[in-house]
């Protein structure tokens, strides 16, 4: 008898722990990628696109305002005539994320969403990887 209530005690406890954190970890998965996906942000699937839409305007082409070029991931990487502006593995201390956040960028057009920002955030955090 004794038994049997050590046993009820013990899955009474661990039913509700085990929900509680399968729902916790659905909750990381949901705000870690973006659509709540399982997969990491791409640079071709989800920041390219961001880029071309927004800044390569300004930050393509043979002459490219601040010598940023925005068409490709190797243009991204070598950064402004001036510093890099991606720091991968840090977007708090990265120029691309202080100045889209600032809302410096883009001059022109729409400024980027909160999702699109957090979406870069994410990708440089990351590592900012050519994927």
């Amino acid at each position: 008898m004794k038994k049997q209530l050590i046993l009820i005690a013990l899955v009474a406890l661990l039913v509700p722990a085990i929900l509680l954190l399968h729902g916790s970890t659905t909750s990381i998965v949901t705000a870690a990628y973006p659509g709540g996906t399982n997969a990491p942000v791409s640079f071709k699937n989800d920041i390219q696109p961001i880029l071309q839409s927004r800044c390569t305007k300004c930050h393509g082409g043979d002459f490219p305002s601040e010598g940023l070029n925005l068409e490709s991931y190797e243009g991204l990487m070598a950064g402004s005539q001036n510093e890099p502006v991606v720091l991968a593995g840090d977007a708090g201390d990265s120029l691309l994320i202080d100045k889209i956040e600032s809302g410096d960028m883009p001059k022109r057009g729409p400024k980027l969403t909160p999702e699109q920002i957090q979406t870069i955030r994410q990708w440089i955090d990351a590592g900012a990887l050519n994927n």
